[in-house]
């Protein structure tokens, strides 16, 4: 969505189809979420034209029920303060002084604490090198997972890639109240390789990692409160399996014991390897490999992005900020800025359906290519 701007703005004509028999056109320059149902039909969850939601058609619109009078009002606070300063960026955007529209989430009543811990579903293990000493590896021959990539020339790639129209992409996941982004991209980094091979598409379940690899199996994950892809694919492959999601469905919690099932399985990984931290590699990788898991800093505009390119400078390369998972999924361009397409797991009310266009060829790009891992299936 763009905020409102008379220059800028389109208008898209949607037929939404609520239920079984009632069809409605709507023409409109806003906010307009659809959700896909189990039965394949669209059915229109939020409407809000050339405005920002209040708190009541907020809670609406997520279901949001506190346990009381003063933990509602607590929570109006918290949202009103960060509509404000969603209203104030947006002015700039509509001002063409920034490059990304913003709009409150599903998390939009979290205070900053409940958000910190919400973004820590990456933990970077010591043995995960920076991208300047795992470079280094690479120049001295390096780890043999890596010397395929890292040694393939400079080709003339596609200028647009974009796994989104491959019909192998699930519809976005929510991770919800828990820092699983490692599982859940992981799993739709299984799903969309194994449909590529097979053309068929099946959802596989992040909570089978979250409950099984794990400290006490041996792996450096910590379920809700975070990990990173190398053990959770090295899981899958000492498994020979994961389960598929309506078999193990995701509860958003680590308190479960694990219950896998050979019956379930619905796929497993062959090898995974990380890639040279380069832009290159990663275009490459996207262009003649397929979707490519990547270890990122999500920060606070991060979180309440709506649409446009996201290109913030305090999105930074720092690695004790890493803390998030994602998926990027292709890259192209827009307004003469370049940009990757990434997928997120907040949901598909999130961003762009679930998906963020962020900025491509610039220093500060949430160090989208400094932890980036392929896999083949």
């Amino acid at each position: 969505m763009k905020a409102s701007n008379s220059n800028s703005s389109k208008i898209h004509t949607i037929q939404v189809i609520v239920g079984a028999s009632i069809a409605l056109t709507l023409s409109l320059v806003a906010f307009l979420v659809l959700v896909q149902q189990p039965n394949g039909a669209e059915a229109q969850i939020s409407l809000f034209a050339e405005r920002l939601p209040t708190f009541n058609e907020f809670k609406r619109l997520y279901g949001k029920i506190y346990a009381s009078s003063q933990e509602d009002a607590r929570r109006e606070r918290i949202f009103n303060k960060t509509l404000n300063k969603i209203d104030h960026h947006n002015r700039l955007y509509n001002d063409g002084k920034a490059t990304y529209a913003l709009y409150p989430c599903e998390y939009s009543d979290m205070d900053e604490q409940e958000v910190a811990t919400f973004l820590k579903g990456i933990v970077l293990p010591d043995d995960v090198l920076d991208p300047e000493e795992f470079n280094k590896t690479l120049a001295s021959g390096g780890n043999p997972r890596t010397r395929r990539q890292a040694s393939e020339g400079k080709e003339v790639l596609p200028e647009t890639v974009d796994y989104r129209t491959s019909g192998c992409l699930s519809l976005p996941k929510d991770q919800k109240f828990c820092g699983s982004c490692w599982s859940q991209a992981v799993v739709s980094a299984i799903e969309t390789m194994k449909c590529m091979k097979s053309g068929r598409l099946e959802t596989m379940s992040a909570q089978n990692l979250i409950d099984c690899a794990n400290r006490k199996s041996g792996y450096k994950l910590d379920g809700c409160a975070g990990g990173m892809f190398p053990d959770a694919l090295q899981y899958v492959i000492n498994n020979n399996g994961i389960d598929d999601e309506e078999c193990y469905p995701y509860g958003a919690n680590d308190r479960e014991a694990c219950r896998y099932s050979t019956k379930c399985k619905a796929g497993t990984v062959a090898t995974w390897r990380r890639i040279p931290p380069t832009e290159e590699a990663l275009k490459n990788a996207l262009a003649k490999h397929g979707v490519v898991l990547a270890a990122i800093h999500s920060n606070d505009d991060f979180f309440s992005y709506n649409s446009g390119v996201y290109d913030d400078p305090k999105c930074t390369n720092e690695r004790a900020k890493i803390n998030h998972g994602v998926l990027v999924v292709g890259y192209g361009s827009e307004n003469g800025k370049d940009f990757w397409i990434v997928r997120n797991s907040w949901g598909y009310t999130w961003g762009e359906k679930g998906y963020m266009k962020l900025i491509r060829g610039k220093p500060n790009n949430c160090c989208i290519n400094c932890y980036i891992y392929v896999i083949d299936v």
